[in-house]
């Protein structure tokens, strides 16, 4: 099919006229990712690794070849970042050669990487208990709902006041719009009370922008608390408080359904890396075998 033909049929798709297929090509894909419902973070970071990768072969992405896309996703990123863009732009082809738009699937030869299995990493028990010693205010809020409720960057962004229900029996944390923009609750537990009660605002957002015109970002909410670990010379990321809760709940229950449950998991797999057992609870495990010599 000749680029004037792609480009016909592209305009008529978006409604736009002749000499623009790649942007209309990606206004498209992006208009049809909307269409389908899906989440605004999964079309952002489309629309972002789309803007790379023309940024990057230096033209447009309808023209990018196999030895292009090859070349960016061997620019020196991590495995399992490679399989994200990878997973991004084979959906962008698959789309662009159901629509008319490409004669022949570039990314067809790519392959997915090998991901290796990763660690639990909580935060060490000494920082975290030295993070709450000094953090104050919102700090010690985003602090709390991620060591105490194992909330993401995601989750913890958007929240409201009216989302923390302390007068219910249990009390719990309503979570609108998870991972997945899946809904779920969270019981509060009693330390997450203590700072609940001494440092939620009186309503609104939880973490309101300066300007009032929304709630922080997941992202902004992330970089705040890297730069406060930082500056107290903790090595540590907010996700790890999350690895944290999940290693603590496994270790208070040993039940890993429940854990599981509470870290609200698809699948057991996935709970198993937020998991660490401790070198302790290994070696009782081994003093427990009988002696039968």
């Amino acid at each position: 099919m000749s680029h004037a033909t792609r480009g016909k049929r592209a305009g008529h798709l978006c409604g736009r006229g002749k000499g623009q297929r790649h942007n209309m090509a990606g206004q498209c894909h992006l208009d049809h990712l909307r269409a389908r419902n899906l989440r605004p973070t999964y079309i952002r970071s489309r629309s972002t690794l789309m803007r790379r990768l023309e940024l990057y072969i230096d033209k447009g992405i309808l023209d990018a070849t196999l030895e292009d896309l090859r070349d960016f996703l061997d620019r020196g990123i991590s495995p399992s970042t490679r399989a994200t863009e990878l997973a991004h732009i084979r959906s962008f082809y698959r789309w662009a050669v159901a629509e008319n738009m490409l004669d022949r699937d570039p990314s067809l030869r790519l392959e997915r990487p090998k991901i290796p299995v990763g660690l639990p990493r909580p935060i060490g028990q000494g920082d975290l208990a030295r993070a709450f010693v000094v953090a104050r205010g919102p700090m010690r809020l985003m602090l709390g709902l991620a060591a105490y409720a194992g909330l993401r960057c995601c989750e913890i962004a958007p929240l409201r006041v009216e989302d923390l229900r302390l007068d219910a029996d249990p009390p719990i944390l309503i979570i609108r719009e998870g991972k997945g923009g899946k809904p779920g609750t969270v019981p509060i537990a009693a330390t997450l009370q203590n700072i609940l009660w001494d440092d939620i605002p009186t309503g609104g957002w939880l973490f309101p922008k300066a300007d009032g015109s929304g709630p922080l970002t997941a992202n902004r909410i992330s970089q705040l608390v890297a730069r406060f670990f930082r500056e107290h010379g903790i090595n540590a990321t907010c996700h790890q408080l999350r690895h944290w809760y999940g290693t603590e709940l496994y270790r208070a229950t040993r039940d890993l359904r429940v854990t599981q449950t509470l870290m609200r998991h698809a699948r057991s797999s996935t709970t198993d890396l937020y998991t660490q057992i401790s070198p302790r609870d290994t070696a009782l495990a081994v003093a427990g075998l009988p002696d039968l010599r």
